[in-house]
């Protein structure tokens, strides 16, 4: 994954003024997660690390389902997929198309990459970047202020989740999220324990529900 592809594709261009050289982190900032934070800390791989073959099914229906003619219209189409192979489906397989669709949205900065994508993951795309950008201003300022990684993909892992809300939202229920938060020992619950500091109380779910987020 390409940080500064990230950064762009959140933020806009990268500037000469940003502190690329300044590593010093303000540890009374709201937003930098406190030193007990295990914001390092991965789930251990429990199966093999490449993409499953219906992960790259499902993205593939991304990348060419077209834009909507209802709301609903390309939920429904993905969501026959997922259907069809509902007892495959686990948190694991969510966790992987989680990783795989960030790493293509971690792209839109580069037109040519763009180019490739259905018109239904565009629209999805700027729609929860907007909104991200609205309700998460702080993090988005944070990230163009102090231009790291770990604050750069958590914005993405936002985004990421926006689209989902929008065109899957049965991978973000397999996460564990859900209409009264995160489930008890899900992944949702690790990300939010590890990068919670990152985010206001409440504004994730709030970030969902306003991307049309059902929890069915």
């Amino acid at each position: 994954m390409s940080f500064p592809n990230i950064l762009s594709c959140l933020c806009g261009p990268t500037s000469d003024d940003y502190p690329s050289h300044d590593h010093h982190h303000d540890e009374k900032s709201q937003l930098y997660p406190s030193s007990s934070t295990p914001y390092t800390k991965q789930p251990p791989p429990s199966q093999p690390s490449s993409p499953p073959p219906l992960v790259k099914e499902i993205i593939t229906l991304l990348l060419t389902t077209p834009a909507p003619i209802t709301p609903s219209a390309s939920q429904s189409q993905i969501d026959t997929t997922l259907d069809l192979h509902a007892t495959s489906w686990s948190e694991y397989l969510a966790e992987k198309l989680l990783a795989a669709l960030s790493d293509l949205l971690a792209t839109a900065a580069d037109p040519e990459a763009r180019k490739s994508w259905g018109e239904a993951l565009s629209q999805a795309y700027d729609t929860s970047l907007a909104l991200a950008k609205e309700l998460f201003s702080d993090l988005v300022g944070y990230v163009k202020a102090h231009p790291y990684e770990i604050a750069a993909t958590v914005l993405l892992s936002l985004v990421t989740f926006g689209v989902l809300a929008r065109l899957a939202p049965r991978v973000l229920v397999l996460l564990g999220f859900s209409a009264e938060g995160p489930v008890e020992g899900s992944w949702a619950a690790w990300f939010q324990s590890t990068y919670g500091g990152y985010v206001p109380k409440g504004s994730l779910m709030s970030f969902l529900q306003r991307l049309g987020m059902t929890w069915e």
